[in-house]
C-alpha cells in the first residue's frame, strides 16, 4: 500500500555530498572520511543531479554542498554553486575551514564562490577537527563571510560530548566572535555528535547541550525522512540527512545512474520500516525487537544510534520483518495526530 496521499512532507533540501575525500581523518566521522579517499563527483553528474532534482521536486529551496569537504572539487564547486543558482535554488556549503589559513585566502576563496551565488556557509569544529584544522582558520572564514556580506547568521557546529577537550566555550571566548554571537551574526550550535565505535562512548553524548533535543526528543519520529533529497558521491539517493547511511543499508534508496529519482523516492511510502521510522521513531523500533527477542534494550543518547543497533544483525532486520505488520494501527494513528498538528 501506498502511504503518499497521509505524509504531508514534500522534499525542500537537496543536499550533495560530492565526494567523502576530506583534509581531515576525524575518527568517529559517521562517512569515514580521509585524506586517502580519491573519488570525487564530477560536475557533469553533480549538475546532472542538480537538474533531475529540480524538475521532479520543485518544492525544493536550498542545496547544500557537504561532504566529506566539498572545496576540494576546486573550480567545480564555483560552477556547481552557478549552476544550483541559476535553477532558483539557495546555496549553502558546509566546511572544516581547511582553506583558510590566513584571512587573505579566505576571502579570495569565498569572493569567488559568493560570485557564483553562494549565500550561506557552515564550518565545522570540535575534538577531532583541531588534530587537523585549528580555530584561527575558522576566525579568518568567519570574519571573510561577514566582510562579504554571506547571509547571516552564519554557522558553527560543534562536535558535542561531554569530555571533549574543544568545546563551544572556546568559540565564545574569542571577542571577535563573541561580539558576532552578542550581535545574532552568528550561531554556534552543538553538533549531532554520535560514537560509531562503542556503546559506552555513546554516553559521552552532551544530550543537555545538544540543539537537537532543544527542539525534539528521541522518542519522536525522525523528520530528516521525506524532507531530503540526499545524494552521495556514488549517486545513491540516501532517505535521510546521510549520517548513519554507511551503517544502514536499508537507508540507501538506490542508484540514481540506474533508476528514476522518483521512483526511488516514491518507493518510500510504501516502506512500512521508513514509515515506523518517520511516525514512531528509531527508539521505538529498537526497543519493539529488543523486547520481542528478550533483550534488554540498551539506552542510546543520540536518535540515529538506535537506527544503526536496530539493524546491525539479520536477526534483528528479521524480527523487524516479523514485526512490521503489527505496526501498522499505530503508523497510521501517528500520522493522523502529525496531520492534525500541522493544520493548527
Amino acid at each position: 500500500m501506498n502511504y503518499k496521499a497521509l505524509i504531508k512532507e514534500e522534499p525542500v533540501i537537496l543536499s550533495i555530498l560530492p565526494t567523502h575525500r576530506c583534509t581531515a581523518s576525524c575518527k568517529n566521522c559517521c562517512f569515514g572520511c580521509t585524506p586517502k579517499i580519491k573519488h570525487i563527483m564530477s560536475y557533469g553528474e553533480i549538475t546532472f543531479h542538480i537538474e533531475t532534482a529540480v524538475k521532479n521536486y520543485p518544492s525544493l529551496k536550498v542545496c547544500v554542498f557537504t561532504g566529506g569537504e566539498c572545496f576540494l572539487l576546486g573550480n567545480d564547486l564555483d560552477k556547481s554553486i552557478n549552476f544550483a543558482t541559476q535553477l532558483g535554488l539557495s546555496t549553502r556549503v558546509v566546511t572544516n575551514g581547511y582553506w583558510a589559513s590566513t584571512y587573505e585566502k579566505a576571502y579570495l576563496r569565498l569572493s569567488t564562490l559568493v560570485e557564483n551565488g553562494l549565500k550561506e556557509i557552515n564550518f565545522s569544529t570540535g575534538d577531532d577537527h583541531q588534530s587537523f584544522v585549528k580555530l584561527d582558520n575558522i576566525v579568518n572564514g568567519i570574519q571573510a563571510a561577514m566582510d562579504l556580506k554571506i547571509n547571516r547568521p552564519i554557522c558553527i557546529a560543534v562536535e558535542s560530548h561531554v569530555k571533549a577537550n574543544f568545546q563551544k566555550k572556546h568559540l565564545e571566548s574569542n571577542r571577535y566572535l563573541s561580539k558576532l554571537i552578542k550581535n545574532g551574526d552568528l550561531n554556534i550550535l552543538p553538533g549531532a555528535w554520535i560514537s560509531l565505535r562503542s556503546h559506552s562512548e555513546e554516553n559521552n553524548y552532551d544530550k543537555e547541550n545538544n540543539v537537537f533535543f532543544h527542539t525534539k526528543g528521541d522518542d519522536d519520529g525522525c523528520d530528516n525522512l521525506f524532507r531530503t533529497i540526499s545524494i552521495n558521491p556514488y549517486s545513491h539517493l540516501l532517505a535521510c540527512c546521510g549520517l548513519t547511511s554507511e551503517y544502514n543499508k536499508f537507508l540507501k534508496l538506490g542508484n540514481l545512474k540506474k533508476c528514476n529519482i522518483n521512483h526511488l523516492y516514491d518507493a518510500q511510502f510504501e516502506d512500512l520500516y521508513k514509515l515506523w521510522l518517520y511516525t514512531l521513531g528509531p527508539k521505538h523500533l529498537y526497543e519493539t525487537i529488543s523486547i520481542h527477542l528478550g533483550h534488554k534494550p540498551k539506552n542510546f543518547n543520540h536518535p540515529c544510534a538506535y537506527c544503526i543497533e536496530s539493524v546491525k544483525n539479520e536477526e534483528n532486520v528479521n524480527t523487524i520483518k516479523g514485526l512490521i505488520e503489527s505496526q501498522i494501527p499505530g503508523i497510521l494513528l501517528k500520522l493522523n495526530s502529525i496531520n492534525l498538528i500541522s493544520n493548527i
